[in-house]
């Protein structure tokens, strides 16, 4: 496979936006971000119903990762209670 070389003109506002991207998600510069950007998006329409699982499948994993942290931190919590229970009892 070859290299081409594309030329891409944009308004002022969207590379300011794009530069915003670049620094955000640690690009080397503009045209590795979009590069990214296009074989994203070539992702997502060349199979769009793999693209919409794997969506689905993020969102159940950070509900959980929400849920399991929720259920951590109230076992902390209740934790924290016995042992100041103790210590009430103690003195």
């Amino acid at each position: 496979m070859t290299d081409i070389m594309v030329s891409v003109r944009l308004p002022s506002s969207l590379l300011e936006e794009l530069n915003t991207i670049v620094k955000k998600q640690h690009y080397l510069d503009a045209s590795e971000a979009i590069r990214g950007i296009l074989r994203q998006k070539f992702e997502e329409q060349s199979d769009p119903l793999k693209h919409e699982l794997a969506q689905i499948r993020r969102s159940i994993q950070s509900e959980l990762k929400r849920s399991i942290a929720k259920k951590s931190e109230e076992r902390i919590i209740e934790e924290m209670k016995k042992i100041r229970e103790k210590i009430r009892n103690e003195l």
